[in-house]
């Protein structure tokens, strides 16, 4: 039931060409149905190694100085506990992953990267009398714009891919927790987009006068959207057992069972949420750390109570960098000793 597992897909080897039946399997974390679904829609399935790949180098810059720095992600699809299990880091992975797919779908399509894309129309930039666009007001241009509601298109194609990486039918009352919550912060990440496009306009040409201008959509950058979804990780609530309501016997089969009780969703809805707590994270050792105590790097926090060493490294920089005519730039190497301290 764990539909991240298709993050695998980032480590298709780049010296290979992209087939189906290389891509197109079990061995990158696709269930049975995503094999298929892969098989049957393959032209869309490159934006999932792309997304993955964005989605954690979004995610190790973000946390870049914490414990946890998301360098269990490369481990898809053989995931350590703490994002096998429902944590508040794997909370956080299921978002940050479904809005970097939709947002990665969507400019594929957009740019024409995508046979089948209902998007590809022609022009992707139009130009307008400056006077149709009064005071940055678009509504004038939004329905001629090519691409409107692209983002939609690729939300909808991240809730048919990962709903096909959940069991229909859970095996017990455990499962269905859980993919009622994973499903919760997928949705959770996907709003985090909101309408995910905006509308830009640029004079055509340098003249003071601007008679005509191109316009043109822009869809959101991960980084935008996953400014939101950090914010909520640091604020994830915990969900326990008795926040859920029994099952109804009757809708056993049904999706319906699948999702988050009332309460909580009215609750908790553009929250993460979790059911485990995390571990220590303490594979720190050799991370640099500082002695300022009061960031999240500093070597009390991030040593783990192992304590820390300093050492001295050589550092090379340009420097004392001139023009020469014509027409390089011409720079010294500048050697200096630097102290840096690392966890033991």
């Amino acid at each position: 039931i764990h539909c991240l597992l298709h993050r695998a897909l980032e480590r298709y080897p780049n010296n290979e060409v992209w087939e189906v039946n290389k891509a197109c399997s079990k061995k990158y974390g696709l269930t049975g149905k995503q094999v298929r679904f892969c098989k049957q829609h393959f032209p869309w399935m490159m934006s999932l190694q792309e997304a993955a790949i964005d989605a954690r180098e979004e995610c190790q810059h973000k946390l870049l100085k914490r414990k946890w720095n998301c360098h269990t992600l490369r481990d898809a699809p053989k995931y350590a506990d703490d994002l096998k299990k429902d944590t508040k880091h794997s909370a956080l992975v299921y978002a940050l992953s479904a809005a970097s797919l939709a947002i990665t779908v969507s400019r594929g399509c957009k740019m024409g990267k995508i046979a089948d894309c209902s998007c590809q129309n022609g022009r992707r930039q139009v130009s307008f009398p400056s006077e149709m666009i009064p005071s940055n007001n678009f509504s004038n241009i939004n329905n001629i714009l090519p691409c409107r509601g692209i983002v939609q298109a690729g939300k909808q194609f991240v809730k048919t891919f990962t709903n096909l990486g959940f069991r229909l039918i859970p095996k017990n009352e455990q499962q269905r927790k859980e993919i009622a919550v994973r499903r919760h912060n997928i949705d959770v990440g996907l709003r985090a987009l909101g309408i995910g496009e905006t509308i830009t306009c640029k004079c055509n040409g340098a003249t003071a006068g601007c008679a005509t201008k191109f316009c043109f959509r822009k869809i959101i950058q991960l980084k935008t959207a996953a400014e939101g979804i950090f914010n909520k990780y640091e604020h994830a609530v915990k969900i326990s057992k008795r926040d859920f309501v029994s099952t109804d016997a009757s809708r056993e089969n049904s999706m319906e069972t699948l999702k988050l009780p009332h309460q909580i969703v009215k609750e908790h809805e553009n929250k993460l949420i979790y059911l485990a707590d995390t571990s220590q994270h303490c594979a720190t050792s050799r991370r640099r750390c500082v002695l300022d105590n009061t960031k999240p790097d500093s070597c009390v926090n991030l040593c783990c109570g192992r304590g820390y060493r300093a050492k001295t490294i050589e550092v090379h920089e340009q420097c004392r960098c001139k023009f020469v005519y014509c027409c390089k730039v011409v720079c010294d190497n500048c050697i200096s000793m630097n102290q840096i301290f690392e966890c033991m």
